[in-house]
């Protein structure tokens, strides 16, 4: 029998910053085995959606480990986006609520690192501590910076991690199928302050989850216009639409631009793959020969169904449905490629100081 457990610290951190640390393994347990003192078993286990929700608003990212949780993919890109969406969600605050307090400044990225470090540090300590825990050599780390705390005296940095698989390949060739076919919902949705990493979209996408094709794992935010759907982006990825004439397509504006999105765009120019930064418009799905998820967890994992029901179409056409390649060559070929970007990068390294420098990645 499995079971999560979770322990939870707040820690002082160069004597300034306060940091909540909530760190989640999966234990297995016999049936009438006694729980370990030091878990904690009177609150219920925190997943990443209730953990970044319970905030009204805050700044989030969400990351993955590598380097045996010693580096995290693209770690310059999440301090300067963590700081960014936090200026961002603190102005349009004092706009709706017309504030006119003085805004705090988000935490330095030297913090932030001291930040992930701890709740890293927990984990382990909770790995240690008890018997049955699965171990795993990554993990994956949610950060959030409430843009206003309820006192003085909360925390300014939340940091949750749990112990997880590695995402990425090893950087010899990989054999055989490495993805799992994906199916997707179109809708015609936008997000508002997209290019922020805002903890209310958690909660306002609820319902798009809750109302979708039980088939499809993620919805697709789409635009329409002039009687066209333009595709944007997922509720928690970016997509690429893989063209007949091997160029690669992806909305350039009215998204968030996912730390992932950047690392393809890098890949894509090493390997000399066209990027058309433009929303891939429905009306020329005929030219579609595959599409591709990316986000911290699936990195870059293809579609092999698109549903589109009949409220998301124009007019009063009938659903229908797209299949496309679930298993693109050019898959395996970027996971790659972006696993030799990583590895060669040092700014990713926790306990580096280039990556609290280093400007970010050309989206």
């Amino acid at each position: 029998m499995e079971e999560l457990i979770q322990r939870e610290a707040e820690v002082a951190i160069d004597g300034e910053v306060t940091v909540r640390a909530v760190a989640v393994a999966v234990a297995r347990r016999a049936r009438n085995s006694q729980h370990d003192s030091h878990a904690s078993t009177t609150v219920a286990v925190l997943s990443p959606q209730t953990f970044v929700a319970a905030f009204e608003r805050a700044a989030y990212t969400t990351a993955v480990t590598f380097k045996r949780r010693t580096a995290l993919i693209k770690l310059a890109h999440h301090l300067h986006r963590l700081e960014s969406s936090y200026i961002t969600l603190r102005r349009d605050l004092e706009e709706r609520e017309c504030i006119d307090e003085q805004a705090s400044p988000p935490p330095a990225a030297r913090a932030l690192c001291r930040a992930i470090e701890v709740a890293l540090s927990l984990l382990s300590k909770l790995e240690s501590s008890q018997s049955g825990v699965r171990h795993e050599s990554e993990a994956l780390v949610v950060m959030c910076i409430p843009v206003r705390a309820a006192t003085t005296l909360d925390p300014q940095i939340h940091v949750w991690v749990r112990a997880n698989q590695p995402v990425l390949p090893d950087l010899a060739p990989q054999r055989g199928p490495a993805h799992c076919a994906l199916t997707v919902e179109l809708c015609v949705r936008q997000r508002r302050l997209a290019h922020a990493k805002d903890s209310s979209w958690v909660r306002d996408r609820r319902d798009l989850e809750e109302q979708r094709d039980p088939r499809a794992m993620e919805s697709i935010l789409c635009a329409q216009e002039h009687g066209d759907l333009f595709l944007l982006e997922g509720t928690v990825h970016n997509i690429f639409v893989l063209r007949a004439d091997g160029s690669l397509q992806t909305a350039g504006d009215h998204i968030l631009l996912g730390h992932v999105r950047a690392l393809v765009l890098q890949a894509a120019e090493h390997l000399g793959i066209t990027v058309v930064h433009s929303s891939p418009r429905f009306s020329e799905r005929s030219s579609w020969a595959a599409a591709m998820l990316t986000n911290a967890v699936r990195v870059f994992e293809p579609v092999a169904h698109i549903l589109v029901p009949s409220s998301a179409l124009p007019g009063s056409l009938a659903a229908l449905e797209i299949d496309l390649d679930p298993d693109p060559p050019l898959a395996h070929r970027m996971r790659q490629r972006i696993a030799e970007i990583l590895h060669s990068d040092p700014t990713n390294d926790l306990s580096s100081t280039t990556a609290l420098r280093a400007p970010p990645t050309a989206q």
